[in-house]
């Protein structure tokens, strides 16, 4: 929730997030420029900023916990990014 309108992030704003947990890539280049990730994904003023404003090693742990979690889950050397392997 956004603290200062009291509304919820939009649906292209959790995407980022989310991708950004999983896809290596993805969060060098939201960290790199997050205004013009904010703008290409089309996200409010307010979102731009909040993008502006993630404290990289903060999701960098989150990451990190996101993945040790589904290699526990899954299972050793099964987890890779998005992907199971078979």
């Amino acid at each position: 929730m956004s603290s200062v309108t009291g509304t919820r992030p939009s649906q292209a704003f959790l995407e980022i997030l989310g991708r950004a947990l999983i896809d290596v890539e993805f969060r060098d280049k939201l960290f790199l420029e997050p205004g013009a990730m904010g703008r290409q994904h089309c996200l409010s003023a307010e979102e731009t900023v909040m993008l502006e404003a993630l404290d990289r090693s903060t999701l960098e742990s989150a990451a990190e916990r996101l993945t040790e979690r589904s290699e526990f889950a899954i299972g050793p050397g099964r987890w890779q990014g998005s992907r199971r392997k078979d």
